[in-house]
């Protein structure tokens, strides 16, 4: 700031602060209700910037995805060994390698027209961010002509409304020259600064009427091309006349009769030694540790280690005998993988229906009025 600047913002300072504290000022009713006008493109045109910007890089974010995705089909689909004569005859009858070689055609094209959104759009709607700035930066000036106005006016009311002194006579004579002079200055601003306001926002239609225009254009290309990849993969590979949940119903109930051929599909029993835990078991029949602190010693080492010796039985009395219940104590959670899973929480009480020689078996067994099956190395005898 020069000092001839300096020397005006301290003059207006003042102004400002009494402004500031809800002073009055000169006001024009028709400028306020432009400025208004204005801000509001500016904050909208900001904005449509950097969605332009966003939009731009989003688009071409989303064809390398999809690039990516059909080489990634293409790979499950390669054969393991040169022998895989299954996987050389699926290769050939899917339709990853059309997909992969439509995208990468796609992905080409549609990223040399993104040319036009940098151009047409991005580019022009930078342009339109610099004129906002230079009208702002002339709405400053303004309002700094506007302080000088209303102090300049203050002063010469001020000394008109006292009895002057010919010292006093002299300052209100240049008061009313100085006073003049920001008036002539404050007016023509204000005046032009309306005027072109007024131009500048009945021309936002025609601002944004060919970036409309450009990005419906590019759009409906993108549909179209992507449209025309999947339309005619889809017609050679699949059957278009079916919805995709009614081709999934078609296809489930040969899909879960291939499922349940997979003995890795069902929760893999685990026999749990000293300091060890069971695994926890998710929808794929897959081994995760189990997060218990806690080991569980096997039934063997158990009896062993802790079980006196049962003595022989004796023969009962018929008013004393009932028959004795097979129950075991639930060491670990276990929730129900499959129909006919029985669901348990440690430290439940289990009868067991039908017990398995092997405890890594299933085990069948009844908690209240559920019965079903459940892991025997997950319980231990009570």
């Amino acid at each position: 700031m020069s000092w001839k600047g300096f020397t005006k913002a301290v003059s207006r300072l003042p102004a400002m602060i009494s402004k500031s504290a809800g002073g009055q000022g000169s006001k024009d009713e028709e400028y306020l209700q432009l400025e208004d006008q204005f801000k509001h493109i500016e904050k909208f045109g900001k904005k449509l910037a950097a969605d332009s910007k966003a939009f731009k890089d989003g688009l071409s974010k989303m064809l390398e995805k999809q690039t990516s995705l059909a080489k990634t089909f293409t790979t499950i689909y390669l054969p393991l060994t040169d022998n895989d004569e299954a996987a050389f005859e699926l290769q050939s009858n899917t339709p990853q390698t059309d997909f992969l070689k439509a995208m990468t055609t796609a992905t080409i094209t549609l990223e040399n027209d993104l040319e036009q959104i940098e151009r047409l759009v991005v580019a022009p709607t930078l342009e339109f961010i610099g004129i906002l700035e230079k009208i702002n930066k002339m709405m400053v000036k303004r309002s700094h002509k506007l302080l000088d106005y209303d102090r300049h006016g203050e002063t010469v009311h001020k000394l008109r409304e006292k009895v002057r002194t010919a010292a006093e006579e002299k300052k209100l004579a240049q008061a009313e020259v100085d006073f003049d002079q920001a008036s002539r200055i404050f007016n023509a601003i204000n005046i032009q600064l309306k005027q072109d306001l007024s131009v500048f926002l009945s021309l936002r239609k025609d601002f944004i009427e060919p970036c409309l225009l450009t990005f419906y254009n590019y759009q409906v290309r993108v549909y179209q091309t992507l449209y025309t990849i999947f339309y005619e993969i889809g017609n050679a590979k699949f059957n278009l006349n079916t919805s995709a949940l009614d081709g999934f119903k078609d296809c489930q109930d040969e899909t879960d009769r291939l499922f349940n051929q997979l003995t890795i599909t069902k929760p893999m029993v685990y026999k749990a030694s000293m300091g060890e835990s069971p695994p926890a078991y998710d929808v794929g029949g897959t081994a995760n540790p189990a997060p218990l602190t806690f080991a569980r010693p096997s039934a063997e080492l158990g009896r062993a280690s802790t079980e006196k010796p049962r003595p022989l039985p004796t023969e009962p009395s018929s008013s004393s005998y009932q028959p004795r219940v097979d129950m075991v104590l639930a060491l670990y959670d276990f929730e129900a993988q499959a129909p006919g899973d029985l669901s348990f929480k440690r430290d439940d009480k289990i009868i067991v229906l039908e017990r398995k020689a092997d405890a890594n078996d299933w085990w069948i067994g009844r908690i209240g009025d559920r019965e079903g099956q459940f892991p025997g190395n997950y319980v231990v005898d009570l």
